[in-house]
């Protein structure tokens, strides 16, 4: 029994042997290995280059998210200091109505004082009339006498 290799298969009368077959099988499952390993390789590169990627993202919308979060903070003080503006408006607001109604009851108080003296000089004017008149009165009747 002679071996003669045909190709790469060792065989004593042409056929493969068993162990040339587990060889065969062997170097065949062993391609495929290397095969698969540098595509996992490729796979793992293509992996961490995404997970860089992601990672860049992820860390771009964190800051974006911080940036949104603060701005939104700084809307919400800006509403608290235009509601702050508002309530100051409106006690001014009160307080002037308050001082308009004083100040027309001070107007009406005025004009009824006002009203009070008039009466009051009318009735001086006609007492002082009535005065001269019982004055001239008494007068002329000095001069008849």
């Amino acid at each position: 029994m002679q071996k003669v290799k045909n190709s790469g298969i060792s065989s004593s009368n042409g056929n493969p042997t068993k162990e040339d077959k587990e060889n065969e099988l062997l170097q065949s499952a062993l391609a495929l290995f290397w095969v698969r390993e540098e595509e996992n390789g490729e796979l793992e590169a293509l992996t961490d280059s995404m997970r860089k990627d992601i990672s860049i993202i992820r860390k771009r919308v964190d800051l974006i998210n911080k940036e949104e979060r603060e701005r939104e903070r700084e809307r919400e003080r800006e509403r608290e200091r235009e509601r702050e503006r508002e309530r100051e408006y409106m006690n001014l607001l009160r307080l002037i109505i308050r001082r308009i109604k004083k100040g027309s009851t001070c107007i009406q108080l005025v004009d009824e004082s006002g009203r009070m003296r008039l009466k009051k000089l009318e009735d001086l004017t006609k007492n002082t009339q009535s005065l001269h008149l019982q004055k001239g009165i008494w007068v002329m009747c000095d001069v008849l006498n």
